[in-house]
């Protein structure tokens, strides 16, 4: 929306405010976020979204208010649980940066661990005092875990952090790729998935999917 204003005989155009992007996201994950260009993978964006705009982190940008869409990648943390502690100054260079919201999106890499509700408090915890105490918003697994959706609720609750699962398109053949389906890589070009890890992750429609479900937490 565009008001005008006169003013000595000048019209000003003001713009409203409210179609201002103001909004800072930064999401912390894994593939689903965000996988770097490889032999078997040929972007750096969501793994397996078609194209960049595609994968959740992008759908946000195009969103009313979304400012930007930072990210980070911290596998590691999944993989490493002796190391979490430690692995979590990694974020600090990120988190120099005042964010409105922090995504959480962890644990499809995760073992089964006795110790991830504590280390995901530690996490969510960690970003409140680093980065100004930003609203988190945690994002349940794609590949069914229960037991793992069950604490990230519970960690939610415990954080007073937002939390939806994933319910409704874990299993669903209709939200992954198949093998032999083709994606564009940063060389403009198409690739055919060929490995069943890669195409175990979510399409276009399951990035959509997500990318919803965040938004409409924000809102």
């Amino acid at each position: 929306l565009i008001l005008s204003i006169i003013a000595l005989g000048t019209i000003i155009f003001i713009k409203n405010p409210k179609d201002t992007p103001t909004t800072k996201i930064l999401a912390i994950g894994n593939s689903i976020t965000n996988h770097g260009k490889c032999d078997y993978w040929w972007g750096n964006w969501g793994m397996a979204a078609s194209k960049e705009q595609n994968d959740y982190k992008h759908r946000l940008l195009k969103k009313r208010g979304i400012e930007k869409v930072d990210f980070v990648f911290l596998a590691d943390w999944e993989k490493f649980p002796n190391k979490r502690r430690e692995i979590l100054s990694y974020l600090d260079i990120y988190l120099k940066e005042n964010y409105d919201y922090v995504i959480i999106q962890l644990g499809e890499n995760v073992a089964d661990s006795p110790s991830l509700e504590q280390d995901t408090t530690e996490l969510i915890n960690y970003v409140k005092e680093k980065n100004n105490n930003p609203q988190i918003i945690i994002v349940g697994n794609f590949w069914k875990n229960d037991k793992f959706d069950k604490i990230k609720n519970k960690v939610a609750q415990k954080t007073h952090s937002s939390y939806f699962d994933l319910k409704e398109i874990q299993d669903n053949e209709k939200y992954y790729h198949k093998i032999g389906q083709k994606v564009y890589g940063e060389d403009g070009k198409q690739h055919k998935i060929t490995l069943g890890p890669v195409a175990n992750h979510p399409n276009d429609r399951a990035m959509k999917y997500i990318a919803d479900k965040i938004y409409k937490e924000i809102k």
